[in-house]
């Protein structure tokens, strides 16, 4: 179970990280720092970001079942 609360953490970490991102480099290219270019990037990066978020949530909810499944078989004779 504590695996499962460290790749949930990791997750709003990586889905904090994304948002940070892309919050920051908006802010710059609003005031004519960034390339325009630069924005189509960020678009790429922000998506990876979330669907490594979005993995990393799912194996922490598969994490918790496998520990519930181990825990049941355990108690069976």
């Amino acid at each position: 179970m504590e695996n499962a609360r460290h790749i949930k953490l990791a997750s709003k970490i990586i889905l904090f990280d994304a948002l940070y991102f892309f919050v920051v480099n908006v802010c710059m290219w609003r005031i004519y720092v960034n390339h325009p270019g630069v924005i189509l990037a960020l678009v790429f990066i922000v998506f990876a970001c979330v669907v490594a978020s979005v993995v990393a949530a799912v194996l922490s909810h598969l994490v918790v079942k496998a520990a519930d499944l181990q825990e049941q078989s355990d108690l069976t004779i």
